[in-house]
């Protein structure tokens, strides 16, 4: 089977990246090929394979497909153009709606039909609802924005993380803290997530005890 024209250097790096993820690394390449062939009739080698992960082919629309209803991903998700994983119209809604991963909304589903009395969906809800799980998620969001790995932050200049670090001077001297303001950030951050997440571990504890007593 002929495979089609080399890679961009954009769409090359975010197929093989997805492709592995969804085959596995450590999958043997004549195991995919086959598992292809079997659930699609396409007929797909071992080199072909080789050439996917390697990076040096992209596959045709008709590979493409194949490995889309082979492994339920969206083709536009392989070719990196969508962030939704999943080609179900339920998930896709889903994700769109509230920008979970699709693998999440998958596997919230299948605890819920597990789990007859509803205790995995409910803790997931209160969770959600409690005040202290926000300021952990927000304090997460914060740190990875002034690490580099997020494009936005709650803060919105260096002269407000210099207000932040001066509110809690007394902090800073407690621990003998004499760094860089960001790095000043993510130790409050740390420190604040920890109380906080005893917080909400006894409020949701709290919470789902009174429900099932009531």
């Amino acid at each position: 089977m002929s495979n089609a024209k080399i890679f961009t250097n954009k769409y090359k790096s975010v197929f093989q990246k997805r492709f592995i993820d969804i085959v596995g690394e450590k999958t043997p390449h004549i195991e995919i090929a086959n598992r292809i062939k079997e659930t699609t009739n396409v007929d797909i080698s071992r080199p072909t394979v080789d050439s996917w992960i390697n990076g040096k082919f992209k596959p045709n629309a008709e590979c493409l497909i194949a490995i889309s209803k082979t492994y339920n991903v969206s083709v536009d998700y392989l070719l990196g153009t969508s962030d939704i994983r999943n080609i179900d119209p339920t998930v896709k809604m889903i994700c769109e709606f509230t920008g979970l991963d699709s693998v999440c909304v998958i596997d919230l589903n299948r605890k819920k039909d597990v789990d007859k009395n509803n205790v995995y969906s409910d803790v997931v809800s209160a969770m959600l609802n409690d005040d202290y799980f926000k300021q952990i998620i927000m304090n997460i969001v914060t740190s990875l924005a002034y690490s580099g790995k997020h494009t936005e932050a709650p803060y919105n200049d260096q002269r407000e993380i210099e207000a932040f670090v001066c509110k809690h001077e007394e902090f800073l001297n407690s621990h003998d803290v004499n760094v860089y303001p960001n790095d000043v950030l993510r130790i409050m951050l740390e420190n604040n997530s920890k109380e906080a997440f005893s917080q909400a571990y006894n409020q949701v504890i709290s919470i789902l005890s009174a429900k099932g007593s009531g």
